[in-house]
């Protein structure tokens, strides 16, 4: 049996939700609270390992195509989707990009001046030469933009979108596999199912 396009959503939402930002929220209720002596109090590297994908993620599902070969500009074009109205230009942007994103991959933390905290007061932000990062508004600056933006994916009248998601979603196999009236076991396995 074929998955439908609204089969494909749900399961990205399913593993986004389940797997990643539901993850990441967990991790951000300890470190955002001052008062936690959880261990989880000091996850903010994690946090951005777990998140710092999102931003490539988002815009190759919003633009149908394969970031392979463009990961620095597909980043900048989703991180300008989840912030809109950022004031941050694409210098910092690509900033963001080498020494957050490129630094919790490649090396397993951040590079050059770019310090985490609970108490600032934005996601993302630059002074005096700084990346300034509160992991924990990420996660729920991520969140919302799911959030809104899946509620948009699933309209039938948004064709355009609908049919760009279809074609990224096809690219990594997100259309294979049965369809199942039981929601796939969340023990791990998505790309896609079975195992």
């Amino acid at each position: 049996m074929s998955v439908s396009i609204d089969q494909m959503i749900e399961r990205l939402e399913i593993y986004v939700l389940a797997r990643q930002l539901g993850i990441a929220q967990t991790l951000a209720h300890e470190f955002l609270n001052e008062s936690s002596t959880s261990p989880h109090k000091e996850s903010g590297y994690a946090i951005l390992s777990i998140l710092m994908s999102y931003f490539e993620m988002i815009e190759q599902f919003d633009c149908g195509e394969s970031s392979d070969g463009h990961s620095k500009e597909f980043f900048r074009r989703g991180f300008r989707k989840v912030y809109p109205q950022s004031s941050l230009n694409n210098v910092e942007i690509g900033r963001i990009y080498s020494w957050i994103r490129c630094g919790m991959y490649h090396s397993g933390m951040t590079k050059e001046s770019s310090p985490l905290s609970r108490y600032f007061p934005n996601g993302f932000d630059v002074q005096s030469g700084e990346i300034r990062i509160n992991p924990g508004l990420v996660v729920q600056d991520l969140r919302n933009h799911f959030d809104q933006w899946v509620t948009v994916l699933k309209k039938p009248a948004c064709t355009g979108n609908r049919h760009l998601f279809e074609r990224a979603a096809q690219m990594i196999g997100m259309d294979r596999g049965e369809v199942s009236a039981i929601p796939p076991a969340r023990g791990t396995p998505a790309p896609w199912e079975p195992g």
